[in-house]
């Protein structure tokens, strides 16, 4: 998964790939499935969501972690 360009299309591949429904995919990030659809048909996802969507997706968590760390260093 290319997480530095994830989008609303990008969640809907990644989460049909998974084989997961939209329940099963967005209640795993604490996200309803409506919100989740809204997302998946364009709506822009909140940089939070885009973190959670990496920890909990990527295949190199460690990465995202160091994404968080970092942006924390900006605050």
């Amino acid at each position: 998964m290319d997480t530095q360009t994830i989008t609303g299309k990008g969640a809907l591949e990644l989460r049909r790939n998974l084989g997961l429904s939209q329940a099963q995919f967005w209640e795993r990030l604490g996200i309803t499935p409506s919100c989740g659809a809204r997302y998946e048909a364009g709506r822009a996802i909140p940089r939070p969501v885009y973190l959670l969507m990496q920890l909990a997706y990527d295949a190199n968590p460690e990465r995202a972690y160091e994404e968080i760390r970092y942006e924390r260093r900006e605050w």
